[in-house]
Protein backbone atom coordinates (compact mmCIF):
# COMPACT_ATOMS: atom_id res chain seq x y z
CA UNK A 1 0.00 0.00 0.00
CA UNK A 2 1.33 3.40 -0.92
CA UNK A 3 0.00 6.95 -1.11
CA UNK A 4 -1.09 6.65 -4.76
CA UNK A 5 -3.08 3.45 -4.24
CA UNK A 6 -4.77 4.87 -1.13
CA UNK A 7 -5.66 8.04 -3.01
CA UNK A 8 -7.01 6.07 -6.00
CA UNK A 9 -9.18 3.95 -3.70
CA UNK A 10 -10.38 7.03 -1.90
CA UNK A 11 -11.40 8.69 -5.17
CA UNK A 12 -13.56 5.68 -6.09
CA UNK A 13 -15.05 5.47 -2.58
CA UNK A 14 -15.94 9.18 -2.67
CA UNK A 15 -17.50 8.77 -6.12
CA UNK A 16 -19.76 6.04 -4.72
CA UNK A 17 -20.69 8.10 -1.66
CA UNK A 18 -21.45 11.07 -3.92
CA UNK A 19 -23.78 8.87 -6.00
CA UNK A 20 -25.58 7.62 -2.88
CA UNK A 21 -26.01 11.19 -1.61
CA UNK A 22 -27.30 12.68 -4.89
CA UNK A 23 -29.22 9.70 -6.31
CA UNK A 24 -30.69 8.18 -3.16
CA UNK A 25 -30.47 10.16 0.05
CA UNK A 26 -31.31 13.65 -1.23
CA UNK A 27 -34.20 12.71 -3.57
CA UNK A 28 -35.65 9.94 -1.39
CA UNK A 29 -35.23 11.44 2.07
CA UNK A 30 -34.22 15.11 2.08
CA UNK A 31 -36.58 16.31 -0.67
CA UNK A 32 -39.72 14.65 0.79
CA UNK A 33 -38.89 15.90 4.30
CA UNK A 34 -38.34 19.41 2.91
CA UNK A 35 -41.64 19.26 1.02
CA UNK A 36 -43.46 18.04 4.17
CA UNK A 37 -41.83 20.77 6.26
CA UNK A 38 -42.70 23.62 3.84
CA UNK A 39 -46.26 22.36 3.30
CA UNK A 40 -46.78 22.21 7.07
CA UNK A 41 -45.38 25.73 7.48
CA UNK A 42 -47.65 26.96 4.67
CA UNK A 43 -50.76 25.33 6.18
CA UNK A 44 -49.87 26.91 9.55
CA UNK A 45 -49.66 30.31 7.84
CA UNK A 46 -45.96 30.75 8.55
CA UNK A 47 -44.91 31.13 4.89
CA UNK A 48 -46.77 32.57 1.88
CA UNK A 49 -46.27 29.57 -0.42
CA UNK A 50 -45.65 25.85 0.04
CA UNK A 51 -43.01 26.00 -2.69
CA UNK A 52 -39.73 27.16 -1.18
CA UNK A 53 -36.53 26.71 -3.20
CA UNK A 54 -33.77 24.71 -1.57
CA UNK A 55 -30.16 23.96 -2.46
CA UNK A 56 -28.61 20.75 -1.17
CA UNK A 57 -24.97 20.76 -0.12
CA UNK A 58 -23.62 17.51 1.32
CA UNK A 59 -20.65 17.77 3.69
CA UNK A 60 -17.24 18.03 2.09
CA UNK A 61 -14.72 15.24 2.07
CA UNK A 62 -11.55 15.92 4.01
CA UNK A 63 -8.48 16.23 1.83
CA UNK A 64 -5.77 13.58 1.91
CA UNK A 65 -3.27 16.20 0.77
CA UNK A 66 -4.82 19.66 1.29
CA UNK A 67 -1.95 21.48 -0.42
CA UNK A 68 -2.25 19.43 -3.63
CA UNK A 69 -6.03 19.81 -3.60
CA UNK A 70 -5.74 23.58 -3.10
CA UNK A 71 -3.29 23.85 -6.00
CA UNK A 72 -5.58 21.73 -8.20
CA UNK A 73 -8.53 23.98 -7.31
CA UNK A 74 -6.48 27.10 -8.05
CA UNK A 75 -5.44 25.67 -11.42
CA UNK A 76 -9.06 24.76 -12.22
CA UNK A 77 -10.24 28.30 -11.43
CA UNK A 78 -7.39 29.96 -13.34
CA UNK A 79 -7.90 27.70 -16.38
CA UNK A 80 -11.65 28.34 -16.41
CA UNK A 81 -12.69 24.72 -15.91
CA UNK A 82 -14.31 25.55 -12.55
CA UNK A 83 -15.62 28.72 -10.98
CA UNK A 84 -14.70 29.99 -7.55
CA UNK A 85 -18.32 29.36 -6.52
CA UNK A 86 -18.05 25.70 -7.61
CA UNK A 87 -14.87 25.18 -5.60
CA UNK A 88 -16.42 26.79 -2.52
CA UNK A 89 -19.59 24.68 -2.88
CA UNK A 90 -17.47 21.53 -3.32
CA UNK A 91 -16.03 22.28 0.12
CA UNK A 92 -19.53 22.22 1.60
CA UNK A 93 -19.89 25.99 2.05
CA UNK A 94 -22.26 28.60 0.65
CA UNK A 95 -20.42 30.61 -2.04
CA UNK A 96 -22.45 33.78 -1.45
CA UNK A 97 -21.76 33.68 2.30
CA UNK A 98 -18.04 33.00 1.78
CA UNK A 99 -17.64 35.81 -0.78
CA UNK A 100 -19.53 38.23 1.49
CA UNK A 101 -17.23 37.25 4.35
CA UNK A 102 -14.15 37.80 2.15
CA UNK A 103 -15.45 41.22 1.06
CA UNK A 104 -16.14 42.23 4.67
CA UNK A 105 -12.70 41.04 5.78
CA UNK A 106 -10.99 42.89 2.91
CA UNK A 107 -12.91 46.08 3.71
CA UNK A 108 -11.93 45.84 7.38
CA UNK A 109 -8.26 45.22 6.51
CA UNK A 110 -8.32 48.22 4.15
CA UNK A 111 -9.95 50.42 6.81
CA UNK A 112 -7.30 49.43 9.34
CA UNK A 113 -4.51 49.85 6.78
CA UNK A 114 -3.38 46.25 7.20
CA UNK A 115 -1.75 44.20 4.45
CA UNK A 116 -1.58 40.46 5.04
CA UNK A 117 0.67 38.06 3.18
CA UNK A 118 -2.49 36.16 2.15
CA UNK A 119 -4.12 39.12 0.34
CA UNK A 120 -3.67 38.62 -3.44
CA UNK A 121 -4.93 42.16 -4.05
CA UNK A 122 -1.79 43.48 -2.38
CA UNK A 123 0.81 40.68 -2.29
CA UNK A 124 2.12 38.15 -4.84
CA UNK A 125 2.37 34.43 -4.12
CA UNK A 126 5.99 34.96 -3.06
CA UNK A 127 5.05 37.64 -0.52
CA UNK A 128 6.24 40.63 -2.56
CA UNK A 129 4.10 43.74 -2.91
CA UNK A 130 1.96 43.77 -6.05
CA UNK A 131 3.21 46.21 -8.66
CA UNK A 132 0.49 48.59 -9.71
CA UNK A 133 -0.65 48.71 -13.32
CA UNK A 134 -1.47 52.36 -14.09
CA UNK A 135 -3.83 51.28 -16.88
CA UNK A 136 -5.99 49.40 -14.35
CA UNK A 137 -5.53 51.80 -11.43
CA UNK A 138 -8.32 54.39 -11.32
CA UNK A 139 -6.37 56.37 -8.69
CA UNK A 140 -3.31 56.76 -10.92
CA UNK A 141 -2.72 60.34 -12.06
CA UNK A 142 -1.87 60.39 -15.79
CA UNK A 143 -0.46 63.96 -15.51
CA UNK A 144 2.28 62.76 -13.13
CA UNK A 145 3.13 59.59 -15.08
CA UNK A 146 6.55 59.97 -16.78
CA UNK A 147 5.64 57.37 -19.42
CA UNK A 148 2.59 59.41 -20.41
CA UNK A 149 4.67 62.59 -20.55
CA UNK A 150 7.15 60.94 -22.95
CA UNK A 151 4.35 59.85 -25.26
CA UNK A 152 2.81 63.34 -25.36
CA UNK A 153 6.07 65.06 -26.46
Amino acid sequence: MNYSSIRAGLVEFRRQIDAVQWQLFIPMFCAPVWRWFTETAWVAGQIPSPTVPVEWSPPKFEAVDPQKDAMANLLSIRSGTMTLAEVIAKQGRNPDAVLAEIAATNAKLDTLGLVLDSDPRRVTKTGSAQTSDPANDPTADADNDPAQADQQD
